[in-house]
């Protein structure tokens, strides 16, 4: 058995503990019996319930916590240097640690099972969210870990509380699977022109991403571990999310101009996102990753490469092909698939070409803040001080002036549609050569201290 694991469980499982988890379970659905009138049904909404606090609450803390005490008790850096591998350390950790918590849920579970009103679909997708709300945690504190300034009670607050939004997004009362089972089904799923009932397709679904998300756990700790990994995990990632959402609209969908790529253009912004705000953006790091490039050396370079780097293109070319197929389709005007944000008729909007341009220029300067901002000697909290100034300039800002009447500034803080090619790119075209000129500048400053350093032996990514 998996060394990790088993020693988890001595610490996790003992007897006191193992006794007393089902008697105060035990009392609670008793408790619930008697005030829900002697009605198995309200027996079983209160097994749901302390289900998912369960695992939601206490399991993904325990998840996040289950790395951070071993840093704190400084058993962590033997840990790695033993012959455990990643994929071995990443199941006995993400279990393992968990185990008491698997326990109580599980008995949750079987009280669950004994109502006999869910379908076995939607019954197994309780503990795929479960599983899946852990497994985010502990890959958020493992990439906040891979990071400069990362760490402290803060990192396990944040990788909670993503533990938490994944796990309520993938059970079935969550916003997509709202009462699945629980009521007559009369519609079925539309994906790509295929039909599947809900129950299964959800499913299969939340497994998809339960997959990717222990596969995500385990390549982040083959970073940690020192193991040189190639970058095409978070490449595969981002078209297959890409892929599963742009599949969704169906013919009622696409008469009112929402397809594939209109979904796919958020989607893969968020992935952009994430990605600028995930990545390790250690300046040494990305010292490494050019010397690597200007001395030939593609394989460390590919290996070095900052995650944000394939998302950048993916993105961009999305926005131009969905700027160029709506200027096709109309050429002179965006206004249709914006009609509820404007909020206005009859009015010159900018072509849907030069807008893309303009949303990609933003993107560009909102990476080059967080570079300026993490290239600082004394930065703290770096990423989280260019999330507070993305939200002025994105939201703040420009409500402020939309209350005040003055439209055309808008385009300095956000792609906006309103006015002529000139200022909408413009704009931001001249913001984000600032941005790349004090960024650069930085970087300069940072470059004697960066050059004492050699290119590193093993790869300190997990893109």
């Amino acid at each position: 058995m998996n060394p990790e694991f088993l020693r988890n469980l001595w610490i996790e499982l003992g007897l006191p503990r193992l006794i007393v988890a089902p008697l105060v379970i035990g009392a609670l659905f008793l408790l619930a019996w008697y005030v829900g009138g002697k009605d198995i049904d309200r027996v079983a909404q209160a097994a749901l319930w302390l289900y998912y606090a369960i695992m939601l609450l206490w399991g993904t803390r325990r998840a996040a916590a289950s790395l951070g005490e071993e840093i704190a008790n400084r058993t962590w850096d033997s840990q790695r240097m033993s012959a455990l591998g990643p994929w071995s350390m990443a199941w006995g950790k993400l279990f393992g640690a968990t185990s008491y918590v698997w326990y109580c849920a599980l008995i949750c579970l079987a009280v669950l099972a004994l109502e006999g009103d869910q379908p076995w679909q939607v019954f197994l997708l309780h503990p795929i969210a479960g599983a899946t709300a852990l497994a985010v945690s502990l890959l958020t504190v493992l990439l906040q870990r891979g990071r400069a300034r990362a760490g402290g009670r803060s990192s396990s607050l944040i990788a909670q509380l993503l533990g938490i939004v994944a796990g309520v997004l993938l059970s079935p009362a969550g916003p997509g699977l709202l009462h699945l089972g629980r009521i007559e089904v009369s519609f079925m799923v539309d994906w790509y022109g295929l039909e599947a009932r809900p129950n299964e397709f959800f499913l299969a679904a939340a497994a998809g991403f339960l997959v990717w998300a222990l596969f995500g756990v385990y390549r982040a700790l083959c970073a940690d571990l020192q193991k040189p990994v190639w970058p095409w995990a978070w490449i595969l990632f981002s078209i297959y999310t890409i892929a599963f959402f742009a599949g969704f609209p169906d013919a009622s969908a696409r008469t009112m101009g929402i397809d594939g790529l209109v979904v796919a253009v958020p989607v893969a912004a968020v992935l952009y996102y994430v990605a600028i705000f995930a990545d390790n953006k250690d300046s040494v790091r990305y010292r490494w990753f050019l010397l690597s490039l200007k001395s030939g050396d593609l394989a460390r370079a590919a290996r070095l490469m900052p995650l944000w780097l394939p998302s950048l293109p993916l993105m961009a070319g999305l926005v131009l092909a969905l700027g160029l197929r709506t200027d096709q389709g109309d050429p002179t005007r965006i206004q249709p698939l914006f009609h509820d944000f404007l909020q206005i008729a009859d009015v010159s909007v900018l072509p849907a070409t030069a807008w893309a341009v303009a949303a990609i220029l933003f993107a560009l300067r909102d990476l080059l803040i967080l570079l300026f901002l993490n290239f600082g000697k004394r930065a703290r909290n770096p990423d989280l001080a260019a999330l507070i100034y993305l939200a002025i300039l994105y939201w703040v800002i420009p409500g402020i002036l939309g209350f005040l009447g003055s439209g055309w500034m808008k385009a300095v803080f956000l792609p906006w549609p309103l006015e002529g090619p000139g200022i909408a790119i413009g704009i931001p075209l001249a913001e984000v050569v600032l941005m790349a000129v004090l960024t650069w500048r930085r970087w300069r400053a940072l470059a004697p201290r960066l050059a004492s350093r050699d290119l590193p032996r093993a790869q300190p990514h997990a893109a």
